[in-house]
């Protein structure tokens, strides 16, 4: 009569809805949001470490979620063109925020276009760590 909760298949994180991810023990219907939101605020994940960041996720639902899932070997990330980007789509990305897309944008205005993303780094706001999990996210087209 008792049947136990069937394994669920391998997915694909970065395409997982709420349905999947609610499969795995521990991830209600609220979680399972917040997953995809924060996701969908990234531009997608690029790295199974990222699931720690998402609010609310204890460390063990987030050992059971990397069990069950997975990350395609490149990932299809939504990235921002720092080149025409506006402050607001800046500071709506959870890496940057206000201050940060502000700074942004005043150095794009102070020395014109960025001609690579490593020039970010220029910018005094941004320090090495928040640089190298910033760099899948954008872009510098002309």
């Amino acid at each position: 009569r008792f049947k136990p909760k069937e394994k669920p298949q391998p997915f694909d994180l970065n395409e997982a809805d709420t349905t999947q991810l609610q499969k795995i023990y521990g991830i209600g219907s609220k979680l399972a949001l917040r997953i995809v939101k924060y996701r969908d605020k990234l531009g997608g994940f690029v790295s199974i470490g990222q699931l720690h960041e998402v609010y609310g996720l204890d460390s063990v639902v987030v050992e059971k979620l990397v069990a069950a899932s997975y990350l395609s070997n490149n990932p299809a990330v939504k990235t921002i063109n720092l080149n025409s980007a506006d402050e607001k789509t800046l500071a709506a990305h959870p890496y940057f925020g206000r201050r940060i897309a502000s700074a942004i944008v005043a150095y794009r205005f102070q020395h014109g276009n960025f001609k690579s993303v490593d020039d970010l780094g220029k910018i005094p706001l941004i320090d090495k760590n928040n640089l190298g999990k910033v760099l899948p996210y954008v872009t510098v087209d002309p």
